[in-house]
C-alpha cells in the first residue's frame, strides 16, 4: 500500500510536470487525499509517510533547486537534505494537492536562499579574517595563525598537568 501511494503519487507528479496541467476528477480526489494523508502521518511523526514523501519529491526538488540557483548539485542535495528535514518537523495539516505542493516548494526556496545567503556572510568574514591578518596575502594570515598557535602551545606548556589535560579535552 505504501509504495502503491509513493507511485500514485509520482505519477500524478509526472502528468502534471509533463506539460498537462489539469488532473482528471479522480486523479484530483487521489491526488488530495494523498496530500491530506502525508501531511497529518508526518506531523505525527511517520517514517513510512515521510519515505515515501521523500520518495516523490527528491529528485524533484534537487533539480528545482539546482534550475533556480544555479549551483551545483551538492548545494541542491544540501538544501532538499534540509528540507526534507523541516518537513519532518513542521509539516502542517494541508488540505489538498496544490496546498502540499505550494508548502514545499516555499520551504525549498527559503531554504535555498538561506543557504546562499549563508555561504556570503561566509565568504565576507574569511575575506575579512584575511584581511585582518595582514592584507589580502592568505601567506601572512596562516603565518599569523601559526604565531598564535604558537603563543597558545607556550600558555599551556606553563600549565600543571591536569590543568592542562582539562583544557586539550574540551
Amino acid at each position: 500500500m505504501a509504495m502503491a501511494a509513493s507511485n500514485l503519487y509520482r505519477e500524478l507528479a509526472l502528468h502534471l510536470h509533463a506539460g498537462d496541467s489539469t488532473l482528471d476528477a479522480a486523479q484530483s480526489v487521489a491526488a488530495d487525499e494523498l496530500a491530506r494523508r502525508w501531511s497529518s502521518e508526518i506531523s505525527c511523526g511517520s517514517a513510512a509517510a515521510l519515505s515515501q514523501l521523500y520518495e516523490a519529491w527528491f529528485d524533484r526538488l534537487v533539480t528545482a533547486v539546482q534550475a533556480r540557483t544555479g549551483r551545483d548539485e551538492s548545494f541542491a542535495l544540501d538544501v532538499v537534505q534540509e528540507v526534507m528535514l523541516k518537513i519532518a518537523e513542521s509539516i502542517p495539516s494541508l488540505d489538498s494537492h496544490a496546498d502540499l505542493e505550494r508548502w514545499i516548494l516555499r520551504v525549498c526556496y527559503t531554504t535555498a536562499i538561506d543557504h546562499m545567503r549563508s555561504g556570503q556572510r561566509r565568504a565576507t568574514r574569511e575575506t575579512c579574517n584575511v584581511m585582518k591578518h595582514g592584507g589580502h596575502d592568505p601567506v601572512t594570515a596562516l603565518a599569523a595563525s601559526e604565531d598564535h598557535l604558537q603563543e597558545l602551545q607556550q600558555a599551556l606548556a606553563q600549565l600543571g598537568d591536569p590543568q592542562r589535560q582539562l583544557l586539550i579535552l574540551r
